[in-house]
């Protein structure tokens, strides 16, 4: 995985077509893909403290182990590097690189239940690669993402 070296990559985000949920898992995720950059273990507290205030407190933990389970299964499949934007560049954090749109279209796709649609982008993510663990992993974060659906007042505005 590889930061964007505070030089944006890809779209604004606000173009991608990505829903609340998706977005947060969006921010969820930098914390972990900062953290797989620079050679460290993800900030644990960091990601509760995000999960908690955008998810609630009643199915936080599971989201939290539930998104690092997608992107270790992405990252097993995937050969090349890795490209996303950093938190920490104004520039840059409100842009989705073309890796990082790929992984929440077929996060989105999934939830939505378009199977085919996430079985196509999670290829592409996964670049031919077997992506069957990838699937099932976005399968079981969705389970948890589909829990708090119905409970808007565990999102924050």
């Amino acid at each position: 995985m590889t930061g964007s070296g505070h030089q944006p990559q890809g779209i604004p985000i606000s173009e991608c077509g990505l829903d609340d949920f998706t977005l947060k898992l969006l921010q969820l995720s930098r914390v972990y893909f900062t953290a797989y950059a620079e050679g460290e273990a993800p900030d644990g507290k960091l990601a509760a403290a995000i999960c908690k205030r955008d998810f609630g407190h009643r199915y936080s933990v599971e989201i939290a182990m539930s998104l690092l389970c997608v992107l270790g299964a992405m990252r097993e499949s995937r050969k090349s590097t890795f490209k996303f934007n950093s938190t920490t560049c104004q520039k840059c954090r409100y842009r989705i690189s073309d890796c990082e749109r790929l992984l929440f279209l077929t996060i989105k796709a999934s939830r939505d239940g378009n199977k085919s649609e996430a079985w196509v982008f999670a290829m592409m993510l996964c670049e031919g690669n077997d992506a069957m663990p990838l699937i099932k992993a976005v399968e079981r974060l969705n389970h948890f993402m589909n829990k708090i659906k119905f409970e808007p007042k565990n999102i924050s505005p």
